[in-house]
């Protein structure tokens, strides 16, 4: 019996160290803007479309179920100037048209966290995360070139501004093992910050408060480090 137990908890204890080990992640793919920052509203949207993301990930699995990991990534959201010029034309009496010229909304973001797997079988799992870090946020800069009923400038600019905010989120991971050390994964990771760019016009300085949260839609590449 004693011998039954001791070979039971050695195929425990290899097992269990058999699944701890460090990954490292590269992923890319679509990032959709949401709510507000997708929003076409001159107070609170910023006229976003769907961009790219770029976000590698660094996880320790301390078991068969739980890990930790830390992530970075870099989000471009495109500006859709023909909606921004429709609804700024229509905003201002004396505006006839307008040309807008736009880069695009930069969100860099460091976060760390931890993920649950609650179903692994062989080589497929599946797994949730939740996280928190900060933004880096850096609106676009715009040319515009309005065309007004009598008399206006021939053009003028919206230079960036930056602002650095708290974020927070969290996905899912579906994997398929291909070799005990690469793994082909997908990702659906939501993030949220709430950022306040300051500008200066003819008016004075003032903050404007966007809330930034954006889906990402991940393939990704996992290889084991150790």
């Amino acid at each position: 019996m004693k011998q039954l137990l001791l070979f039971a908890a050695l195929l425990l204890v290899r097992f269990s160290v058999a699944q701890q080990g460090m990954y490292f992640t590269l992923r890319s793919g679509p990032s959709l803007p949401l709510w507000h920052y997708a929003s076409n509203d001159l107070s609170k949207g910023c006229f976003t479309n769907t961009g790219i993301s770029l976000a590698p990930e660094l996880s320790y699995r301390l078991n068969k179920r739980f890990g930790l990991l830390i992530q970075g990534g870099a989000q471009y959201h495109p500006v859709d100037v023909g909606m921004l010029g429709e609804k700024k034309v229509s905003a201002d009496p004396f505006l006839e048209d307008l040309y807008i010229r736009s880069e695009a909304y930069k969100i860099l973001h460091l976060a760390a966290g931890g993920f649950y797997t609650p179903y692994d079988e062989k080589r497929f799992f599946a797994s949730v995360k939740a996280y928190a870090g900060y933004f880096y946020a850096r609106t676009p800069y715009q040319l515009y070139k309005p065309k007004y009923f009598l008399v206006g400038p021939e053009f003028f600019e919206i230079t960036s501004s930056v602002d650095y905010c708290f974020a927070y989120g969290g996905g899912i991971q579906g994997a398929y093992r291909i070799s005990p050390c690469v793994t082909l994964t997908l990702d659906g990771d939501f993030m949220f910050g709430d950022a306040g760019f300051q500008f200066v016009s003819a008016l004075g300085p003032r903050v404007d408060q966007r809330m930034l949260s954006f889906v990402n839609i991940l393939a990704g590449i996992q290889l084991r480090v150790f």
